[in-house]
């Protein structure tokens, strides 16, 4: 399959990649945007957030996440 990337910006996943930590929000996902000062990318806001580093080599190389737009507390 072709590789696939979008462009880079200051979200989430991006804040992910950089740390290369897992990252779960459960709610009040604008709080924890502020915090850690990442900015919504684009499409609907999520509720609740949890996403992992892919690791190759070591190193970040992407992003699985999954989330909620609807509720808080749903992962």
């Amino acid at each position: 399959m072709p590789k696939r990337s979008r462009k880079v910006a200051n979200g989430l996943t991006e804040y992910i990649i950089r740390t290369g930590q897992p990252l779960l929000i459960r709610s009040d996902l604008e709080k924890a945007r502020e915090r850690l000062g990442v900015t919504l990318v684009a499409g609907t806001p999520a509720k609740c957030f949890c996403g992992a580093p892919i690791l190759l080599a070591g190193r970040p190389a992407g992003v699985m996440v999954a989330m909620n737009t609807e509720r808080e507390y749903n992962l």
